[in-house]
């Protein structure tokens, strides 16, 4: 949490916050997407490769809206 803070990146959406799951689904989508609901969402994936060198240890998941 501290890199996406220090880089910016920490008050982006997160891909679960930007997603409407049906009733009843909530579980399957959940398994199904498991991490990546976690995911950083970002306009382009151009503005956080360079940023990226600066990251080494931990998990980073970007999402591209659609």
């Amino acid at each position: 949490l501290a890199w996406l803070s220090q880089h910016g990146l920490d008050k982006k959406q997160r891909l679960a916050q930007g997603i409407e799951v049906a009733e009843g689904y909530e579980f399957a989508v959940e398994k199904v997407l498991g991490p990546y609901l976690q995911a950083v969402c970002v306009d382009k994936i151009t503005a956080i490769t360079p940023k990226v060198s600066h990251f080494y240890e931990g998990q980073l998941l970007a999402w591209l809206p659609f």
